[in-house]
């Protein structure tokens, strides 16, 4: 959070915990289970509204 105000860049920080190779593939599926991807748009949707409102 310091990073992304002293930037003024969104900034997305996730970490996939896992106990074997298989959870990891089954947790980084394209689908709506993936956190990642969810946290990876919501990161780019704040970049794109933010310069929106600097224009």
């Amino acid at each position: 959070m310091q990073a992304s105000l002293a930037t003024e860049t969104p900034i997305a920080f996730g970490v996939l915990t896992t106990y074997t190779d298989e959870q990891a593939n089954v947790r980084s599926r394209d689908d709506v289970h993936n956190k990642g991807r969810e946290a990876a748009a919501a990161c780019v949707e704040s970049l794109a509204l933010l310069r929106q409102i600097r224009v």
